[in-house]
C-alpha cells in the first residue's frame, strides 16, 4: 500500500508529538529524583552544623561530614554526621528535612520559635488585638466601612 506524501508527513508529525509527550512524561516522573540529586550535590562535603544529641539531650555545634546512601537507586538519601563532645553520633538530614528530628527536639529551635511566635500573628488571633491595638482598630474601621478606602 502506497502512502501519499501528506500521509507520510502526518505520520511523522504524530510520531514527533508522541515522542515529545513521552519525554515530558519522563521528565515529570524523574523530577523528584533530579531534585534530590541536586540537593545532595549542592550540600558541602564538610561543614559546621547544629545538631541535637538525643543521648545528652542538648544542642551541639560541630564539624560535620556528608554521607550518601544509594541503597534505593531512585531515592538516594544524604545526611550530615558528626559527634557530640561526649562522643555520641549525631545526624542532620540533607534530604527529607521535613522528617529531620532536629527540628522536633532541639532546644535552640524551640526557643527560636517561641521568640518569633508573635512576629507572624494573624488579625484573627486574639493576641493581635492585645499586641497591636492601633492596627487592630484601623482594621476594624476598615472592615466596618465595607473594606473600602
Amino acid at each position: 500500500m502506497l502512502m501519499t506524501i501528506r500521509e507520510k508527513i502526518q505520520t511523522l508529525k504524530d510520531r514527533y508529538d508522541q515522542r515529545r509527550k513521552d519525554r515530558e512524561d519522563r521528565r515529570i516522573i524523574l523530577e523528584p529524583f533530579v531534585d534530590r540529586l541536586n540537593e545532595i550535590r549542592q550540600a558541602p562535603r564538610v561543614t559546621k552544623n547544629d545538631f541535637f544529641c538525643t543521648s545528652c539531650h542538648r544542642d551541639v555545634t560541630g564539624l560535620s561530614f556528608k554521607q550518601v546512601s544509594a541503597v534505593r537507586p531512585m531515592l538516594p538519601t544524604a545526611w550530615f554526621i558528626s559527634k557530640c563532645p561526649l562522643g555520641h553520633r549525631v545526624i542532620r538530614r540533607i534530604t527529607d528535612k521535613n522528617t529531620d528530628p532536629y527540628y522536633d527536639f532541639s532546644l535552640m529551635v524551640s526557643r527560636s520559635r517561641y521568640d518569633m511566635r508573635d512576629d507572624f500573628l494573624d488579625p484573627s488571633d486574639p493576641r493581635f488585638q492585645i499586641l497591636y491595638p492601633k492596627q487592630y482598630a484601623e482594621l476594624m474601621k476598615h472592615h466596618e466601612r465595607g473594606g473600602k478606602k
